[in-house]
């Protein structure tokens, strides 16, 4: 059975999340789930807005048009300086031409971040110019609808934070904590992308390299680890079904990592569960995210079958105050409330209603 929740959740939620109104205060001494789902989706929507995010938006908007194209699959690359802060990365881009006489496409990505080149996969270098936020890629020919693109974007940079948190460097008790939070238009400001919520890509495959101390968890499926001989190990992951933008994360730290499973289906079928912790959490997270199969489980009988059923679920500890359900590995502060039973029903549920069906 799920636990109730009692005082101590309310006074925890009021540490990690500082702006909660006095109001909250007043409530009665239990909080039910539904309340603190309720205190999680506010907290989200007042840290974006008050961020003044909406200009930013606005603005972008202004000169983005990318309805000529369908993106189908991102391949992308990152090597992760946690010293120097430099992300040098390529993502490879296949889609297809939806409108008649296509000769350039538009690719998020903030000026902040430097483009190395931009090579089409069969013709060469292709030529582009930047405006804002925006990359405008000139093709090399004009596309009819239906014809297939592919060209590779080369880049570098520090990512400038923004929205909730986009890219951050933290250090969390003198280790380092590197994390991504992009919702809902900031992938744009660590890795170049169509940075929409109306076109997911069909598949990624995606390799974070990093120094051979830390581990990056991100979505979909570890198909291997592989020593560089540099000091560093590069993490590859596919992920075979739909993603928004905004869902790609990535979550790096010297994390303690233990694995668990969801048998369902009468003991016909099973999901592997990861969870990366913060090694001083470790033994916490074995008594709070064992709850995770029973709250699939749940779930699944409620809302349908867990939407991505060939890759994984489970947890990443990162540096901010709340959770984000990054497609098949939620985010989950480091603190006690990342581990509340509440809070990891509330982030699982979002597996089916805010990632297999978006905003």
């Amino acid at each position: 059975m799920f636990k109730k929740v009692h005082l101590c959740t309310l006074l925890v939620l009021l540490l990690i999340t500082a702006s909660i109104t006095a109001q909250t205060t007043s409530q009665s001494l239990d909080l039910s789930p539904s309340e603190i789902h309720q205190i999680l989706w506010e907290q989200k929507s007042q840290t974006l807005f008050n961020k003044q995010v909406t200009r930013q938006l606005s603005a972008s908007a202004e000169v983005n048009t990318q309805t000529n194209y369908d993106i189908q699959f991102y391949d992308v690359f990152i090597r992760v300086n946690d010293t120097t802060e430099i992300l040098y990365g390529s993502v490879r881009f296949v889609g297809e031409i939806v409108d008649p006489n296509v000769t350039e496409l538009q690719v998020d990505l903030y000026n902040t971040m430097n483009v190395d080149s931009i090579i089409d996969n069969t013709y060469g270098a292709l030529t582009y110019s930047e405006s804002g936020d925006v990359v405008t890629i000139t093709l090399d020919h004009a596309y009819a609808a239906g014809e297939q693109f592919d060209f590779t974007f080369y880049y570098n940079g520090h990512p400038t934070e923004g929205g909730f948190q986009a890219f951050s460097f933290e250090i969390r008790n003198g280790a380092k904590v590197i994390s991504s939070l992009s919702e809902p238009y900031f992938a744009r400001t660590w890795w170049p992308c169509k940075d929409r919520n109306d076109d997911k890509a069909d598949s990624f495959y995606i390799a974070f390299q990093v120094d051979t101390s830390l581990y990056a968890a991100s979505n979909g499926t570890l198909d291997s680890t592989n020593l560089n001989g540099d000091n560093t190990h590069t993490f590859f992951y596919s992920v075979r079904y739909p993603m928004v933008t905004y869902l790609f994360s990535v979550a790096i730290s010297n994390y303690t990592v233990w694995t668990d499973e969801w048998v369902y289906n009468a003991g016909a079928d099973t999901l592997p569960l990861l969870h990366a912790v913060f090694p001083d959490m470790y033994v916490y997270s074995l008594s709070h995210y064992d709850v995770t199969p029973e709250v699939l489980t749940h779930l699944s009988k409620n809302f349908g079958p867990y939407p991505y059923p060939d890759e994984k679920y489970g947890h990443a500890n990162f540096t901010w105050g709340g959770g984000m359900e990054h497609q098949t590995i939620t985010s989950m502060s480091g603190s006690t409330f990342g581990f509340y039973e509440p809070v990891v029903v509330h982030e699982a549920g979002h597996q089916w209603w805010g990632d297999m069906i978006t905003c």
